[in-house]
């Protein structure tokens, strides 16, 4: 079983312009879409979708309408408590491909409901073959939660796979090898985060099919 934590979950809003955006002026929308998100529940979607067993971990109030999104979609999850509802991100199309994207910070979670999520997590892992622990902090937490969740889901035996970035990637790894995951996914922005890299060089390497700049920076 594959067990996906989102710590800071959001309603996804997308939005069709019918042309292309201008400040100050009225726009017409086209079929707007609402979908629960984040990059946890993301990665669930993924593996719910190729038919492998999983489990959601995310913070939401019973009543919170990214539960009803998640029934829609018939994924598995558990939750615990959450005051205040999840955070809407929105996403603005435009008709050439352009998006522009507002994100919400989320509310900010009480030490009680931190404390709360990182105890199902480690419950939930008891039966699970990898712990992916995706996305953004809410408000108010610790940047250093992530490598302490690793080092609390270590003695479960399960691989743990960490997606993030800014704070959270940098405490991470601050703190290896004894928060060290079996894989982390940094894009070239987060590689450079970690390695002082130019993330345009990498890109550019990359593109051109030259991945040493990439490895060699992995590597430092």
């Amino acid at each position: 079983m594959i067990v996906t934590l989102t710590a800071n979950p959001s309603l996804d809003r997308t939005v069709p312009l019918d042309r292309g955006l201008t400040r100050g002026e009225v726009h017409r929308a086209g079929a707007v879409t609402v979908e629960p998100g984040g990059k946890g529940i993301n990665v669930a979607r993924v593996v719910h979708y190729a038919g492998h067993p999983l489990r959601a971990v995310l913070p939401a109030d019973p009543g919170d309408p990214i539960l009803r999104g998640l029934d829609e979609l018939m994924l598995p999850y558990r939750t615990v408590p959450l005051l205040g509802q999840v955070r809407t991100n929105l996403t603005l199309t435009e008709p050439d491909g352009t998006t522009t994207k507002i994100n919400e910070p989320g509310p900010t979670p009480s030490p009680a409901t931190v404390e709360a999520l990182a105890r199902l997590l480690v419950l939930e892992a008891e039966r699970a073959d990898w712990v992916v622990l995706s996305g953004s902090l809410p408000p108010g937490v610790p940047a250093s939660w992530y490598a302490d969740l690793v080092q609390a889901l270590r003695p479960w035996g399960c691989r743990i796979a960490v997606d993030t970035s800014d704070a959270p990637l940098l405490a991470l790894a601050a703190a290896f090898p004894a928060a060290a995951p079996d894989l982390i996914k940094p894009n070239s922005e987060e590689l450079a985060q970690l390695t002082g890299a130019d993330p345009e060089a990498l890109e550019a390497a990359a593109a051109a099919g030259d991945p040493s700049a990439t490895v060699l920076a992995a590597r430092s």
